[in-house]
This record gives C-alpha cells, structure tokens and sequence, in this order.
C-alpha cells in the first residue's frame, strides 16, 4: 500500500498545477443565513493573516474545548459551571465561523491552493471524534455506549463525503450536512445545557407530555435517547454519499468514479473505515476492557483522532495529486492491538497492560501525524512555493534571494510577483501603495 511519500514525488506533485477547488452546499440554512454571518466576519480579517492560520485558529478553539472537559468533567456527566458549556457553545460555533471564512480569505488575498484545501479538510478530519466529545460531555452521557457512538459517527460521515470527493472531485454538502446544521445542532445543545443543565437531557420522555412523542416513548426513555435517533437519522437519511453507497445503482455510479476505477472497487474503498469502526467496537465493548468501565473515553478519543485524522486526510491527499486510493491498513494496527489485547482473556493480563498500551499508541499515532503533516506541508509548500502560516511580504521575499517585479493592484494590498520560473508568488504590501511597481 502506498505511503505518504509516493503522493510527494514530482510525478504527483505536477498534478497540483491543474489544481482547481470545486464544492456545492444544498443546505438553505447556509445560503440564506449564515452566508451573511461569515461575509461580515470574514470582512474583519487583515489582509497579511494567512487563511491556513485562520483554519488553525478555528481549532484551536475545539482544542480548548476538550482540554477543559478533561480538567472539569472528566467523568463526560457534570455538571460542570455553566461558563464550561457557555464556553464550548462558543467554541464550536468559533470553529465554524473561521472555517468558513478561511476559503474567503484565501480569495481576497490571492493564496488559494491546494495546500489549502488539504489543510482545512486535514483539520474537520481532527474535529470529527473532539466534537462528537464535546456534545457527549454537554448530555451528560459520560463514558458509554452513547459517548463512543458520538465520537464514530462524525467520522463515518466525514469519510463518505471524502470518499465522494476523491471519485467526483467535488465537496457536495446536501440540505442538512455536518459542517452547517449538525454545529448549529450541536451549539443548540451546549446552550440548552448550559441554562438547564446536562442532567436535562436524563429526562424522561413521558415526563415532556409532547402529544407526539410522549405516547410513542417508552417509560425509561430519555430525551437523550430521542437525540441519539435524530443524530442516526440525519446520518443515515440526510447524508447524501451514505445514499449513494446503499441506493444508486453500479450502471448508474460508474461516471462518477474516478478514472480506472469500477464500481465494485469504489465499494471496497469503503473498508477501511468499516475496519476503523469495528476494531473499535471490539476493544472498547469489550468485558475485558476498562475504556469504559474505567473512563478512559477521553484518551481514546484522542487516539482515534490522530489516526483517522491519518486515515482520511490520505485520502484528500490523493485526490489532490490524483494518486491511487490510499487503503492505509497500518493505521488499522493500533486499534487491532487493543481488541486483542482485551478478547484474549486466557493471557489473564492485569488491567495496566491495557492502559499503558492505550497512552503507548495514543503517543506513537500523535508523533506519526506530526511527522506525516508536516512532510506533505513541506513538500506542498516547496512545489508551489508558498507558506504554509503567513503570506510573506515583498522584503521577507527579498532576503529569501527571490528575484521578483509585479504590482500591488487591490486594496486588499495583495500583489502577484513573478518569479524567474515563470510562476506566480502572492504577497502581502500597504494598500496605500496600490497602482506602484514594485522591484527587487
């Protein structure tokens, strides 16, 4: 199976030139509302801020988010103060916000790329199981069977939609997607717990009198067993390439594959992630197992993050440099060694085994990725010849030994510069300089 350094040589890399971004987003909710949000806010970015630093700021904010339940509510029931969900309300709706705005930047200041679309999508690929912790912790689910459904099911729907994208090179976002409603949705929930409280969502049904549900509801049933139906539906209704999987037929599939590839091939792209889902479910419903028992849902989600962030982000990867599907079965192994680890009873190993595996891959998966992002950034950022968090300016250009003329021809204060191999370099200047030749 091909690494990450068959996709880097030159071969691969040339397919960046024909580089072109190409996405469609059904959702109303998006076009008639939160458009106007993200134009407004994304009025309010500097021209020298990088739209790759923007991504990460949106993150990082997700990344709080998680560090703070692990101080507060480690046990993912609370309650916590309410400033915990308050904060992580706005998180969540902080990452949405700057990962819409990241692609307008990129527009206003002339620095779209392939590197970028790697970056953005590489980083929904980390939110997909921290998100799905956030909104656990905020139902009070604690380390359950639920909680371990959270956190899988934004991965299964982040893999079809990229699966979808390698074949038809277009990001198609349906009526109700992820990235727009399943937030808003999300948001939704951390602000209802915030002003009542996550023991809320333990109501009984029956208690609610809603002349619909109410009737229909068995006694022990919880609101949060209601959330968990409407989440598995959106997933398995609203989410259009899980349709396309289960109802269009091969004949009719075949011209959206990509080139050599059949529609009995493109199914079996999907096992990856079919492994993913069920190694996990092996080690953690274990008996032998302390993920739950012993509340240990916070680590594997890191852990899982780190390799299904590896797991997915090969794919983009990939469909950029318009390389063979990347089935990527190393990633599979750690998961593979905690399910036996934990189903072999008869080796009657003491329960710490387990544990110092878990930290041990969890480790090995968080330096693998750092090491495996930052050879694609490097070596994306060499071939086009751009930086990854910053758009330099003219004088940083110089002492690199560019040798560069063009001119500063927006307000944005954002020129193009040709360099000696006749490609094109974008950088940041004063826009009080607009119209000046620029030399160096």
């Amino acid at each position: 199976m091909p690494t990450v350094s068959h996709y880097l040589d030159s071969r691969h890399l040339k397919s960046l030139d024909a580089y072109s971004y190409s996405s469609v987003d059904k959702s109303p909710i998006s076009r008639y509302i939160m458009r106007h949000w993200w134009t407004y806010s994304a009025s309010f970015a500097p021209s020298w801020l990088a739209p790759n630093l923007i991504t990460l700021l949106g993150f990082s904010a997700i990344l709080l988010n998680v560090i703070s339940i692990a101080l507060f509510v480690p046990d993912l029931v609370g309650p916590a103060g309410s400033w915990l969900y308050w904060s992580c309300a706005f998180g969540l709706f902080f990452y949405q916000t700057m990962d819409n705005i990241d692609g307008k930047q990129a527009r206003k200041t002339g620095t779209s790329s392939p590197l970028g679309e790697l970056f953005d999508h590489g980083i929904d690929t980390l939110n997909c199981p921290l998100g799905g912790l956030v909104q656990a912790m905020a139902m009070g689910m604690g380390h359950s069977t639920y909680t371990f459904f959270c956190l899988l099911i934004p991965c299964l729907t982040m893999y079809l939609s990229t699966w979808e994208e390698y074949h038809t090179g277009t990001l198609y976002l349906g009526y109700f997607n992820g990235p727009v409603e399943g937030i808003l949705c999300a948001v939704g929930v951390l602000v209802v717990s915030a002003i009542k409280g996550p023991e809320w969502w333990s109501t009984r049904l029956v208690e609610l009198n809603i002349p619909v549900i109410s009737p229909l509801s068995t006694p022990s049933a919880q609101i949060k067993d209601l959330m968990m139906l409407f989440v598995l539906a959106a997933f398995l209704v609203a989410h259009l390439p899980l349709w396309q999987v289960l109802i269009i037929p091969f004949a009719n599939l075949a011209p959206l594959l990509a080139p050599r590839t059949t529609p009995g091939q493109a199914y079996l792209q999907l096992t990856p992630v079919v492994g993913f889902c069920l190694l996990s479910s092996l080690w953690v419903f274990s008996p032998n197992s302390v993920m739950l028992t012993g509340h240990h849902l916070i680590e594997f989600a890191f852990l899982i993050c780190f390799l299904y962030g590896q797991l997915s982000s090969k794919i983009i990867l990939a469909q950029l440099t318009k390389g063979v599907f990347p089935f990527s079965p190393t990633l599979l192994l750690p998961l593979a060694g905690g399910a036996l680890l934990v189903n072999l009873p008869f080796l009657r190993l003491p329960t710490n085994i387990e544990l110092w595996y878990l930290h041990s891959v969890l480790i090995l998966s968080l330096v693998s990725y750092s090491v495996s992002a930052h050879r694609v950034i490097d070596s994306f950022c060499d071939y086009l010849g751009i930086n990854c968090l910053t758009i330099p300016t003219p004088e940083e250009a110089k002492w690199e030994g560019w040798a560069m003329y063009g001119y500063i021809t927006s307000k944005s204060g954002v020129f193009g510069c040709q360099l000696d191999d006749g490609d094109t370099q974008w950088f940041w200047m004063d826009p009080s300089k607009a119209g000046q030749k620029i030399y160096l």
